[in-house]
């Protein structure tokens, strides 16, 4: 296998990292609003919001958005099935 010479994505905006602080400085209130949704924040303020990230993704791609923040809004604890054949361990 031959391998290439790739290069690293772009860096995100500054307004990528300004929205990433905005979103953890408002968790309550996007959790009250928003309980178990995706969300896309844009220029501080929540641009889409569904329980389906396909239609998260395909709004803020209609609305030509470039590089929002995505973020998972989970309400309180999710206990998710446990799977005796996998270990957890490092």
């Amino acid at each position: 296998m031959q391998l290439q010479n790739l290069s690293p994505p772009p860096a995100p905006p500054k307004r990528y990292w300004d929205d990433s602080e905005w979103a953890i400085q408002n968790i309550q209130t996007l959790t009250e609003k928003h309980p178990d949704e995706w969300i896309a924040v844009f220029e501080g303020q929540v641009v889409a919001h569904s329980v389906d990230l396909g239609q998260v993704l395909a709004a803020v791609e209609s609305h030509g958005i470039e590089s929002p923040v995505i973020k998972f809004v989970e309400k309180g604890i999710h206990v998710y099935k446990y799977f005796a054949g996998v270990s957890n361990k490092v």
